[in-house]
């Protein structure tokens, strides 16, 4: 019987702990897509220089999802809220190379 309840008792906490999720479609809600919750992508885009650092890119829009190549060049992609619900929204690509310094801006999307 003591061998039956061990084995049991992970499954329980497992179901326990999905019962708190909620339905697959409800995504949390998601942050502001920067740091200053008015700023648009296409005002973003003009708020940077190429030639920026990381740093003060991130200091100004906020984090970012982040892709890292092996050869040390770096992509930032800033999403709209759209994105959390699988629709096409505008996003802010920021390409960055192995020195850490902006070099492309690309903004899609209207705002």
């Amino acid at each position: 019987m003591r061998s039956r309840s061990a084995c049991l008792l992970p499954v329980l906490v497992l179901l326990a702990g999905c019962a708190g999720l909620g339905p697959p479609d409800s995504a949390p809600p998601r942050a502001p897509v920067f740091r200053e919750p008015g700023l648009t992508v296409e005002g973003a885009a003009r708020a940077l220089a190429v030639g920026s650092d990381k740093r003060s890119v991130e200091e100004r829009l906020g984090p970012a999802e982040r892709l890292a190549f092996a050869s040390g060049w770096e992509v930032w992609v800033y999403r709209g809220p759209e994105a959390a619900r699988g629709a096409d929204g505008p996003e802010l690509v920021l390409l960055f190379d192995p020195a850490e310094r902006l070099r492309r801006i690309r903004a899609r999307g209207s705002d």
